[in-house]
C-alpha cells in the first residue's frame, strides 16, 4: 500500500507541474498579446495569473465588461469604492486550461471595444 500511494502522489505531482507550466506558457502569452495588440499600457504590471486593464469610469467599466461576458468570457469589473475612482479596471484571470486562441480573441474583443468606447466620448476615457 505504501509504495502505490507513493507511486500514486507522484503522478498527481507531475500532473500539477504540468498545469503550472502550462498556466506559465499563458501568462507569457497574454503579455506578449497585450504588446502585439498594442495594450500593454492600459495594464498593470503583472506576472502572476491575474491581471488587470485600467479603463476609468465605472459606466464605461461595466459597459466593456458586460461586452466581454456577452462573447462569452467571464471578466470582472472592478470599480469604486474596491477601487479608487478613476482607478477601475477589468480582471483578467488566466488558467491553465485557457487556449492560446481564446486569450487572443478576449484581448482582440478587449482592444475593440475600448476603442468603440474612445470614439464614442471624443476621443478620451473618463
Amino acid at each position: 500500500p505504501h509504495s502505490l500511494a507513493t507511486i500514486l502522489w507522484s503522478y498527481q505531482e507531475m500532473r500539477q507541474a504540468k498545469r503550472q507550466e502550462i498556466l506559465i506558457k499563458n501568462i507569457k502569452f497574454f503579455k506578449k498579446e497585450m504588446q502585439r495588440l498594442n495594450l500593454q499600457n492600459r495594464f498593470i504590471e503583472s506576472n502572476s495569473a491575474i491581471h488587470s486593464c485600467l479603463i476609468s469610469g465605472t459606466p464605461v467599466v461595466k459597459s466593456i465588461a458586460k461586452s466581454l461576458q456577452q462573447e462569452g468570457f467571464y471578466v470582472k469589473p472592478i470599480v469604486s469604492p474596491t477601487v479608487p475612482e478613476k482607478q477601475e479596471r477589468i480582471r483578467f484571470c488566466l488558467h491553465n486550461y485557457n487556449s492560446f486562441s481564446e486569450i487572443t480573441e478576449v484581448l482582440t474583443w478587449l482592444r475593440t471595444f475600448v476603442t468603440k468606447e474612445i470614439n464614442s466620448s471624443n476621443g478620451c476615457l473618463q
